[in-house]
């Protein structure tokens, strides 16, 4: 089974950020003060250029995706916070089936994993032992909600976008006892005595080591960045290979690129951001990167350069678009908890 992406269109997101946000809305003003009344499609096209993110897994993609909205003078389509690619669903559920495995969870495996990232977490969490079997869980449990419950199925775009599809994922967020993973008891998140448990498990097979336990019970259950953010997954590495080392950060993965990819890409000498700047100055394109984003904004104009300079280089913006996407995910039950199995991600 598959879930289709639901649309949020741009357009109606832009209305309301001109009642709901002050600094959008002053800047729209300022623009219209220039260049005359906006259209639906111009104020959509502001709003995007906005509210772009930054830190979301598809900052690349979706910067270029902007700015070929500024030179189209319509919204093409961008991920807002909570809202992942179906690249980065599956991504995320390699952590998911890798450890499920590890704990001797048999399912058919699904086909469109990388298997050598299975193969690496489990060769990073080791020889099963206790602890690590209720590490692990706990694990789960906050990893599972964050997929269920802080994710959406959507993306900011119109109905000429292309559409999206997710896997089915929820068979594999199940427990031994019978319910899935979770850090809730009930919808008004009560503490789940579940990983009540876990934590009294952990303690009682590190009685040796209680401060080390500790730490791996804090770090693990600490509040993090949603998946949609492109650490995200750095994170589940190092708290994996500390539940391996059964102390936290005793050992740590392999630096990864995505941290320096990031810093590359928008701060780097031949970044996004210096790019930006080069071209509202007219300074010839000069490297790859140069080269695609002159291509989607198109020759300059003032009404371009205004759109880039006061609105898509002053983020990240006001976290009322965050917000706003937040209650619409909840009124339109846009979580993956909405479109699963009903019986497999309920809560005990």
């Amino acid at each position: 089974m598959t879930v289709t992406q639901h649309k949020v269109s741009i357009r109606a997101f832009a209305r309301d950020m001109l009642t709901s946000c002050s600094d959008f809305a002053g800047r729209v003003q300022r623009f219209e003060e220039r260049f005359g009344r906006t259209d639906e499609n111009t104020l959509a096209v502001l709003a995007q250029a906005f509210y772009y993110c930054w830190y979301e897994d598809a900052y690349e993609s979706d910067l270029i995706a902007t700015c070929r909205a500024i030179n189209l003078g319509k919204p093409t389509g961008f991920y807002l916070c909570g809202q992942v690619t179906p690249a980065r669903w599956i991504d995320m559920h390699m952590y998911v089936v890798a450890v499920q495995r590890w704990l001797g969870y048999d399912l058919a495996l699904p086909r469109e994993m990388n298997w050598e990232k299975i193969r690496k977490i489990r060769q990073w969490l080791g020889i099963p032992h206790p602890s690590k079997d209720w590490l692990a869980a706990l694990f789960l449990c906050q990893l599972v909600d964050h997929l269920v419950l802080r994710t959406s199925f959507s993306k900011m775009g119109e109905d000429d976008m292309e559409e999206g599809h997710y896997a089915d994922y929820s068979p594999w967020y199940m427990r031994p006892d019978g319910p899935r993973y979770t850090m809730i008891a009930d919808d008004n998140d009560t503490p789940n005595s579940y990983v009540e448990l876990c934590k009294q498990h952990i303690r009682d097979a590190m009685s040796y080591a209680i401060e080390d336990a500790a730490e791996l019970i804090t770090n693990l259950l600490k509040p993090s960045q949603p998946p949609c953010m492109h650490r995200f997954s750095r994170y589940q590495d190092i708290k994996l290979t500390s539940i391996g080392a059964l102390k936290w950060r005793g050992q740590l993965p392999p630096r990864d690129l995505s941290k320096k990819n990031w810093e590359t890409f928008w701060k780097g000498y031949e970044g996004a951001e210096a790019s930006l700047r080069k071209w509202l100055d007219d300074v010839p394109a000069g490297g790859k990167l140069d080269m695609r984003i002159y291509g989607a904004l198109g020759g300059a104009t003032e009404r371009k350069r205004a759109i880039v300079r006061d609105f898509f280089l002053h983020t990240p913006a006001s976290r009322s678009g965050y917000a706003w996407l937040g209650d619409y995910t909840l009124k339109h039950d846009l979580t993956p908890r909405t479109f699963l199995h009903d019986a497999l991600i309920s809560v005990p």
